[in-house]
């Protein structure tokens, strides 16, 4: 059989994701200002004009519910060096109790570690 890992730490799967590995400090913010520079924040409803935003001001990643296709078809084109992980709503929810909790994103194996 497999190996089994046992841990303490929470595991999420995403749907999909693009970006590089990265590490920060999971956020809920109230709006996109200075609070989200060097942070990994929850934007739930994505919008382009979101990422920018959130990209402009230091933020490196973004965890989201729902992105359009040609969107993320759009930043895959431009390899924007910020994170994305697109998660269930679902799990969306449960991740709201982690803010302020180191997390680890992992798009390309559309992975999250709460630390």
């Amino acid at each position: 059989g497999g190996v089994e890992i046992k841990t303490d730490e929470e595991v999420f799967s995403g749907s999909d994701g693009l970006g590089p590995d990265t590490q920060g400090e999971f956020l809920l913010p109230a709006l996109l200002d200075s609070q989200i520079r060097d942070k990994i924040v929850l934007i739930e409803n994505f919008e382009k004009i979101t990422f920018s935003k959130a990209f402009g001001l230091g933020a490196i990643g973004i965890i989201t519910t729902t992105i359009k296709e040609e969107d993320l078809a759009y930043f895959k084109e431009r390899g924007f060096a910020l994170s994305l992980l697109v998660v269930d709503p679902a799990d969306s929810l449960a991740l709201k109790k982690f803010s302020g909790r180191k997390i680890l994103i992992f798009p390309e194996q559309k992975m999250l570690v709460v630390l």
